[in-house]
């Protein structure tokens, strides 16, 4: 499905303890390059993050709420969305391509346990709270990030082994609903502003 970040080596090290998350908070900017001007910001780059919120936080999504803008196209450039399931947890993304850096960070709070994941750097920091009130830290850096060609070993692999691929296309379509839910609060949003605008 092309989601790239179910391969990062910082995601799947955290995954493996993950367990009841109740915060998420994914931060995915970047400069502007003219790539994808035809598709929003959404689409483009918040996509990713969406899909890794799906295949952590359990339940369906109970609501839904949307800020953003266009800045160097016709498009929605900016977003930030904040999304609630019904196990209670609620993440919040934020997506750019009006941005003078470049960053790719996902937080996961749940009890006891923070992870810090930077999956540009390949890079996770674990914060898990001991017994005695102390706070265990666990860092773990990546030797390689090449999540292009790992998603494509994935593909062979699932075709010789005659098996699903890790990420299906039920999983695509999850986050292509999700996507569109959040560009359509954001539409909302943006028509109410230029009805008072125009008051």
């Amino acid at each position: 499905m092309g989601h790239l970040e179910r391969f990062s080596p910082a995601f799947a090290k955290a995954l493996r303890y993950v367990k009841d998350p109740m915060f998420i908070e994914a931060q995915r900017v970047s400069m502007f390059t003219g790539r994808s001007a035809d598709i929003d910001v959404i689409m483009d780059l918040m996509i990713h993050d969406i899909d890794l919120v799906l295949s952590i936080a359990e339940g369906k999504v109970t609501d839904v709420r949307a800020q953003g803008t266009p800045v160097v196209t016709d498009k929605i450039d900016v977003a930030n969305a904040r999304i609630q399931f019904e196990s209670g947890c609620v993440a919040s993304l934020t997506a750019s391509r009006a941005s003078k850096r470049k960053e790719r960070t996902f937080k996961i709070f749940q009890k006891d346990r923070y992870f810090d994941l930077d999956l540009l750097k390949g890079r996770m920091t674990a914060f898990t709270r001991g017994n005695n009130g102390s706070v265990q830290l666990e860092e773990y850096q990546a030797e390689r990030l090449d999540p292009v060609k790992d998603e494509l070993k994935e593909f062979v692999r699932a075709i010789q082994e005659k098996r699903q691929p890790q990420v299906e296309g039920k999983h695509g379509l999850k986050a292509l609903v999700l996507a569109n839910l959040i560009r359509e609060a954001i539409e909302k949003n943006l028509a109410e502003r230029r009805a008072s605008e125009a008051l």
